[in-house]
């Protein structure tokens, strides 16, 4: 694995401690890729203590709850956020927690978009 924002150990620390994501990937590939940063704010640490297990080729990683990444997509609004969003959304919408997607939709303010969408 390395970043793809930098090779350097002292830059790339001092992205993260200015609260900015890097991004790794295997070594000489950019897709897939996953974001990494300090956790600061509610959503964070919500992420961080409510993991969901995948198992991906035979290991396991934790990731966010798809609830919290619908919701904080469609925060942050984006054309391609949104596609996001709806996309787990259907993929996904028979096993979802309703009431906790409502709570977080609820939280992150962006009832109207998810009504928009269609995610409800």
């Amino acid at each position: 694995m390395c970043a793809l924002n930098s090779t350097e150990n002292k830059e790339l620390y001092s992205m993260l401690r200015d609260n900015m994501a890097i991004r790794i990937a295997e070594k000489g590939k950019a897709i897939p890729n996953f974001e990494l940063k300090f956790a600061k704010k509610d959503t964070d640490f919500f992420s961080l203590n409510n993991p969901i297990k995948v198992i991906l080729n035979g290991n396991e990683i934790l990731i966010s709850p798809l609830e919290m990444q619908i919701a904080y997509k469609l925060y942050l609004g984006s054309e391609k956020d949104i596609e996001d969003a709806t996309h787990v959304y259907e993929m996904f919408k028979d096993n979802l927690d309703v009431e906790l997607l409502n709570s977080l939709i609820q939280k992150l303010n962006v009832k109207d978009r998810a009504v928009k969408y269609g995610i409800e």
